[in-house]
């Protein structure tokens, strides 16, 4: 089977090879199945990241820092957020079908769990199989929804339309020939739509991550911006981790309260 799929992308990605006038982009399974295999392999990892609101374009006070380990193999999310001095003031479990988009994305997790989330959300990844169904090169190119962009000093393949006037689409950028998620836009459940950007890749081993995530909205501008402190591989849960905090502490500041419940709502 194995043999079959590599054989099938070989024929789509020499099929689709750039003619006169047209600038080449593998198809959104490649891309997508590329990136998902550069953060495999790890049974668990955890991060710690610092957690900033925004205001107007400026850092607010209101932060907090999350400490989360991602379990791919038991498909399981343990998260805790932190303010001050290790004062827990929530934590949660999460299987990882309830992650969310932008979570699911850097998890570790499957391609066909990311695939279907992306579609879900109006992301339009063409399978193999789909594509292989088609009858001639014009029609596996028109199947795809996709188009190269700029961002900043690099250049993007896009997956999703592109934006019209003022009608938002959704998308997910790709770093061109890193195969790097750089941006994803989408809407939310409940929320309005949300621009992802994830800039400063770093490796821990061969695995890539972003140490900055920056999360805008229209008409809001930045809204809040992640950065990551620490990433470690194969980590350990500890038994805090088992305890659930299904109400943010009230101790928090109120600001600080807004942060977390929109964090764990659209980022998580």
């Amino acid at each position: 089977m194995r043999g079959r799929l590599r054989l099938g992308f070989g024929f789509l990605i020499l099929s689709l090879l750039p003619t006169a006038g047209f600038s080449y982009i593998p198809p959104s399974e490649f891309i997508l199945r590329s990136w998902l295999k550069k953060n495999s392999g790890s049974k668990s990892f955890k991060v710690k990241i610092n957690i900033t609101a925004y205001q107007e374009g400026k850092a607010t006070e209101d932060q907090f820092t999350e400490i989360a380990v991602f379990h791919p193999q038991k498909q399981i999310f343990w998260s805790r957020a932190i303010h001050g001095k290790e004062h827990e003031i929530f934590s949660v479990e999460k299987k990882f079908s309830s992650l969310s988009l932008v979570s699911l994305l850097f998890s570790g997790a499957s391609f066909l769990q990311v695939a279907q989330e992306l579609k879900s959300k109006g992301i339009p990844i063409q399978l193999e199989e789909e594509l292989l169904k088609m009858r001639t090169e014009v029609d596996r190119r028109a199947s795809e929804t996709q188009f190269l962009a700029r961002f900043g000093e690099s250049l993007a393949w896009v997956i999703g339309a592109a934006d019209e006037n003022e009608t938002l689409h959704p998308q997910l950028w790709f770093k061109k020939d890193l195969f790097f998620p750089i941006r994803l836009v989408y809407k939310p459940l409940n929320h309005e739509w949300v621009d992802f950007r994830f800039d400063q890749y770093s490796f821990l081993r061969d695995f890539p991550y972003p140490k900055t995530i920056t999360l805008t909205q229209k008409g809001k501008g930045i809204v809040l911006v992640a950065q990551v402190v620490e990433v470690d591989s194969n980590a350990e849960v500890h038994p805090l981790f088992s305890r659930s905090l299904e109400k943010i502490d009230s101790r928090a500041t109120s600001g600080v309260q807004s942060l977390v419940r929109f964090y764990y709502e659209v980022f998580r």
